[in-house]
């Protein structure tokens, strides 16, 4: 007998759309509720991106945030995910507790900034059996997706708990819920016969293409478009329940939650057979989930259409009603019934009417409460309570003139507006006045960058000595060192733990300033660290550098030697490590060594011996041994091979997302026999090199138009060469027509572009 399980974990990813630049938006939500909340929120470049302990902001391409009806612009669409949640049925506190952790956030977003939702936004809720943590350590297996497709496939009153544009069978493809018993390969069946299908299958994967087929031919991705999504349960160990429409209601988001965990339980909690006969003869949606789950969902309005019940069958529950009245001789029928049934035609008439001029009612409502917001906000407390209270003359104090108070915006709301500035603007905003000189100092020195070889570089000096209550505000800093003595003592004055990010760039040759540099309370606490140039001059400073204890990313530069060190020490935290040598040399092994099992990306760039021989052996093996689990991989470099050796690489490494090849390293075997798990590929080119493999590449991006292959962005970084670069852009061409992101970077006299190296 099939016990409930007592614990199942769930992720939340809410979509909304927020007032605010598309760019911008996400990175300065997450650094507000980081420092709000002291939670860990991050807001990655890449939608790929997980994080089990954190909470993620991410950019939705299915938001139709452009046309959206409610906020003015600039609007941004992002997707809220939650960190992975626990909840067990005999610790009623471990849903207290996520619930808890959800409104904590969700609150902080809705009282600090303008969203709204639309019929494109979603809500979706992923479901697993297992141990929460980094990663989870269980799958449901065959005959628990057996059990929960057939409860879903049976219980078609789920779909009356939704909105119609998320419930129709037939659905729009841009709201991404196709419907599961109307795919492509089980359309036409009989309710019972795709049970039947459901328990005949022998594997998992053979149940989830039943389940989930490619709702567009060639599309591998429009599998998981479905209302439920059985295909995340390869990738995340857990069930994707994708049907809710987009909410801003927390009770609506605890309802919807707390139906699908009641739902999954329940059906995991029924054997085999029952599960079988039940598959036949179906209970009741609410019996099967139980009276006060149902009862929550049912009493909530639609999100989109509030003036709309959830349940949307009571119309024809009420004409069932009507048509099964036993037939009475007296003419006259109960007054009582047809006050009821006169009501809810009257009702469903109301409905019909207010329902397409539904968007101005909401409309002029959500512009009202807004307006009524800012006032608020912008009056200070002083002006509402005097408006507030009737006007008293005071004889007494004849004689006395009291000045008016003077209206002055709340520095809240000033310093929220100033932060959406380009960082070129803010100078020009501190200069408006005092109140907005304050409100533009914590964005203003944020960021400081600092270059010796510039004449205000003595006043920023000044200023960082004369005003040590501006240093608690600086995060990050980028450092240009010329060829002259650099003044860097001030570094001193920084307190400890707030400087987050240090990039320094040297040009000259005092090796002293590094070692000064980084022995620094503040330098000594960055968590990302890039050192170009000649920064770095000996041993000694490069261990020091790996010796920084709370470093997350390291990016160095060396011109030296660096045999010699056999010791590293090991940051914990580091996940992210380039590194540039002048020659290749085994203390890359001893590095892939030490950091290799905590490392997600990892970056080599030779500037002029590659490895040869036992060497490239040697390379590759410890590449299998150390970070064969890394995600991004760039191996570069500023002179060519003499043959390449680079075109197996890939298939070293199966949870490869990215990958940066330098010039001379690949051939066109690589992009012949490129893995499907590449999203995002880098090709170097040199002028002095063979004929670039546009066949190859051609041959690529046709695959990855076919759904051959994930990769998502091309880019060809071109040094310089007077031949034409039509063949190039016409490689562009190719990719627009597929939906392949494509870039040229080209590196000439005339032409250096951005971070080509």
């Amino acid at each position: 007998m099939s016990v409930a399980p007592d614990l199942l974990t769930l992720g939340i990813e809410l979509e909304l759309v927020v007032q605010g630049d598309q760019e911008t938006i996400r990175q300065q939500m997450a650094t507000f509720l980081s420092s709000s909340l002291n939670v860990a929120v991050v807001a990655p470049p890449d939608p790929r991106y997980r994080d089990a302990k954190a909470w993620i902001l991410k950019t939705d391409g299915s938001i139709r945030w452009e046309d959206h009806k409610i906020q003015p612009p600039p609007r941004a669409a992002i997707e809220i995910v939650s960190p992975v949640f626990t909840d067990r049925a005999s610790q009623r506190q471990t849903r207290e507790k996520w619930q808890r952790d959800l409104k904590e956030v969700f609150e902080t977003v809705k009282s600090n900034y303008t969203i709204g939702v639309n019929k494109s936004t979603a809500y979706h809720i992923h479901v697993g059996v297992g141990v929460s943590g980094v990663r989870l350590e269980h799958r449901f297996n065959l005959v628990e997706m057996k059990k929960i497709a057939t409860a879903y496939v049976r219980l078609e009153a789920i779909d009356k708990l939704h909105a119609p544009h998320r419930a129709d069978k037939v659905t729009n493809p841009a709201y991404y819920v196709n419907t599961v018993v109307g795919n492509r390969t089980l359309k036409g069946m009989l309710a019972e016969q795709v049970v039947e299908l459901i328990w005949s299958t022998q594997t998992t994967e053979a149940l989830v293409k039943i389940l989930n087929p490619e709702a567009e031919l060639g599309n591998i991705d429009s599998r998981r478009y479905y209302r439920v999504n059985f295909c995340s349960n390869n990738v995340h160990g857990t069930i994707e329940f994708r049907q809710h429409e987009g909410t801003d209601d927390l009770q609506a988001i605890y309802a919807w939650a707390e139906l699908v965990l009641a739902f999954v339980r329940s059906a995991l909690g029924k054997s085999e057979e029952t599960m079988k006969r039940w598959g036949r003869h179906p209970e009741a949606l609410q019996d099967f989930i139980g009276p006060d789950v149902h009862g929550k969902m049912v009493s909530l309005p639609s999100t989109n259409h509030p003036h709309i019940p959830r349940v949307r069958s009571l119309p024809s529950e009420l004409r069932k009603m009507d048509h099964d009245r036993p037939p009475t001789t007296d003419a006259k029928v109960p007054m009582g019934y047809d006050l009821l049934r006169a009501s809810c035609l009257l009702a469903e008439r109301c409905i019909e009417y207010l329902k397409p001029r539904y968007w101005v009612f909401r409309a002029l409502a959500a512009w009202v409460i807004h307006v009524c917001t800012r006032i608020k906000r912008i009056v200070p407390r002083g002006h509402r309570k005097a408006a507030s209270e009737p006007c008293r003359e005071d004889h007494s104090s004849i004689g006395n003139s009291t000045p008016a108070l003077d209206q002055r915006w709340n520095l809240d709301t000033l310093g929220h507006i100033i932060s959406y500035l380009p960082t070129t603007d803010l100078p020009k905003a501190a200069a408006v006045s005092w109140d907005w000189a304050l409100a533009a100092r914590a964005p203003l020195y944020a960021h400081i960058q600092f270059d010796t070889d510039l004449d205000s570089t003595s006043f920023l000096i000044r200023t960082i000595r004369g005003c040590p209550h501006l240093l608690p505000l600086i995060r990050s800093i980028s450092m240009n060192i010329g060829i002259n003595r650099a003044d860097v003592e001030w570094l001193q004055l920084l307190p400890e733990d707030t400087i987050h990010t240090f990039e320094v760039n040297q040009w000259g040759t005092e090796d002293d300033v590094a070692t000064f540099i980084l022995s620094t309370p503040s330098i000594r606490h960055v968590r990302h660290l890039a050192c170009r140039n000649r920064f770095i001059q000996n041993c000694e400073q490069l261990k020091t550098c790996f010796a920084l204890p709370k470093l997350e990313s390291l990016r160095l530069w060396t011109s030296f030697p660096v045999d010699e060190i056999q010791s590293i020490s090991i940051p914990p935290n580091l996940t992210c490590l380039h590194l540039t040598l002048y020659n290749y040399s085994p203390f890359v092994l001893r590095v892939l060594a030490a950091f290799g099992p905590q490392l997600a990306e990892f970056g080599l760039f030779l500037d002029y011996k590659h490895p040869t021989g036992e060497q490239i052996s040697e390379l590759f093996q410890a590449f299998e041994i150390h970070i064969r689990h890394i995600r991004r991989l760039s191996y570069r470099s500023m002179h060519r091979t003499r043959k390449p050796y680079l075109d197996t690489l890939p298939h070293i490494f199966p949870s490869l997302e990215e990958l940066h090849v330098g010039p001379g390293t690949y051939s066109y075997a690589l992009l012949n026999n490129i893995p499907s798990n590449i999203c995002r590929l880098r090709l170097d080119h040199d002028y002095s090199m063979p004929q670039f493999p546009f066949k190859a590449v051609r041959n690529l991006i046709s695959r990855a138009g076919r759904g051959q292959l994930r990769l998502e962005s091309l880019a060809i970084y071109l040094r310089w060469d007077d031949s034409d670069i039509t063949p190039y852009t016409s490689l562009g061409d190719m990719c627009k027509k597929r939906g392949i992101d494509f870039e040229l970077k080209i590196r000439s006299p005339s032409v250096d572009s951005e971070d080509f190296y």
